[in-house]
Parts: structure tokens; C-alpha cells; sequence
């Protein structure tokens, strides 16, 4: 029964919602600010991408270690819990 009735509140709450008007009647000019090369824009973005890439790799080489040491599939389920 409880699950019904979160189901049905979620419902009513999401009839209830109005669309957002964040610009409210704004238009959008011609000379409106886009993508910029700039450097202290794009380096950190690259920096924090190359990290990113790296912490996967090594995750996911760490994860086939693991799965190799178990059996495969089979056993990282004992190992995960």
C-alpha cells in the first residue's frame, strides 16, 4: 500500500509542476557569448579529462586482475559481496 501511495503522490507532484521560465520572455541576440578556446578554459578541462581516463584505465585493469584471480564472472561476485 505504501508503495501505491508514493507512486501516486510522485504523480499528483509532477501534474502539479509548471514548466520553467528561466529566461522569462528574453531573446537570445546574435552576439550572445559561445565556446572560447582560451586557454585557462580548455587546459583545465584537458587536465581533468586526461585524469579521468587514467583513473578509468587503472580501475578497469584492476577489475580484470580481479576477475582473473576468481574464475571470471563467477567469482567477482563472491568477491564484490
Amino acid at each position: 500500500m505504501r508503495a501505491v501511495s508514493g507512486w501516486l503522490l510522485s504523480l499528483a507532484l509532477l501534474a502539479l509542476a509548471a514548466p520553467a521560465s528561466t529566461h522569462g520572455g528574453h531573446v537570445h541576440d546574435a552576439e550572445a557569448p559561445s565556446w572560447t578556446w582560451n586557454p585557462w578554459v580548455t587546459g583545465p578541462l584537458l587536465l581533468s579529462a586526461l585524469l579521468f581516463a587514467r583513473g578509468w584505465k587503472r580501475l578497469h585493469a584492476r577489475r580484470d586482475v580481479a576477475q582473473r584471480a576468481c574464475g571470471g564472472g563467477r567469482g567477482a561476485s563472491r568477491v564484490a559481496g
